[in-house]
């Protein structure tokens, strides 16, 4: 599903209403998502959780990584300015 139908779905169709906190979670959620499958994906990954896992997540899928690498937020750069009119 697109980031725009995530959108509406996530405001459940409300995105006059919605606020910066909104959005804020909204970012926050696709980000979560998002570094949850690079680390699936990753061979390379700590396979045991805990403090390790989360030091190699933030240094490897850290929010920086998903700014500038990922098709994601390319399509929440393009939403932004219209979200409140989707």
């Amino acid at each position: 599903m697109n980031v725009q139908k995530q959108w509406l779905n996530y405001c459940s169709g409300r995105v006059k209403e919605a606020t910066q906190d909104d959005w804020n979670n909204f970012v926050l959620k696709l980000f979560s998502k998002w570094q949850a499958q690079q680390l699936k994906q990753d061979q390379s990954r700590p396979q045991t959780t805990g403090n390790d896992l989360l030091a190699y997540a933030a240094t490897h899928y850290g929010f920086e990584h998903f700014v500038q690498g990922s098709q994601i937020y390319q399509e929440l750069l393009v939403l932004e300015p219209s979200r409140h009119e989707t």
